[in-house]
């Protein structure tokens, strides 16, 4: 009788490379595959001891990295940076001061503009400008006026600019001062007085945050202020 030799179950297969999964010897992949995961096993722990030694640890020690160069801007971009924080600053003091109670056109205003509180205030400014033969621009304003409000930070940026001018802000919604708006016959907002010395009123319009008015504003202050 013939003798039959059945191969054991999971012994690997010698006589030709193994696919992986099981052939038609009958043997089995995961002898191989722990093979490989103990040899892989094996390289990592090596890997890992020889970056662990003293001889490894002390010549990486004596590897130098470079300092990073000091980055030298622009002076273009450093006064951009200069621009850029203080219109942050003053967007945060802005905030601060409307947040404490005060309105919009009370707030961070040049020294040569004044905020008038009564008629009797505003006809000794003018008074004192007219001795002076100074230039006063009136601005005429409410504080519910959307377009007084827009324009009202460019007014400011002309008092920093026109220092010798007196810029004068008439609240036209409080009731002492309406009376004297409707008297000199302001019926718009914003509006603006241009009062020269013994000239008395030069120009008067009104005025919007356009770059006409603008200009316009700027004309008349560079006209009469030198004359």
């Amino acid at each position: 009788m013939q003798k039959v030799v059945v191969p054991q179950t999971g012994a690997a297969c010698i006589s030709k490379p193994c696919s992986g999964q099981p052939s038609s010897c009958g043997a089995s992949a995961a002898p191989v595959s722990r093979v490989r995961a103990a040899r892989s096993n094996f390289v990592s722990v090596r890997a890992m001891q020889r970056a662990q030694s003293p001889s490894r640890r002390h010549a990486l020690d004596r590897v130098s990295v470079p300092e990073a160069a000091p980055v030298s801007l622009h002076p273009d971009a450093i006064r951009r940076r200069q621009e850029a924080e203080k219109r942050r600053q003053s967007r945060l003091q802005y905030t601060q001061e409307t947040a404490s109670g005060k309105g919009w056109w009370e707030v961070q205003n040049p020294f040569n503009m004044h905020i008038v509180a009564s008629s009797e205030e505003f006809k000794d400014r003018i008074r004192l400008a007219k001795a002076d033969n100074s230039l006063v621009v009136v601005d005429y304003f409410a504080p519910w006026c959307h377009a007084c409000k827009s324009l009202h930070p460019q007014l400011q940026k002309l008092a920093t600019a026109y220092q010798d001018v007196t810029f004068l802000s008439v609240n036209a919604g409080v009731d002492s001062l309406k009376a004297m708006c409707d008297e000199i016959g302001v019926t718009r907002l914003p509006y603006f007085h241009f009062i020269k010395g013994e000239e008395g009123l030069v120009a008067e319009f009104s005025a919007n945050l356009t770059a006409q008015k603008l200009q316009q504003l700027r004309l008349q202050i560079a006209q009469h202020r030198a004359t």
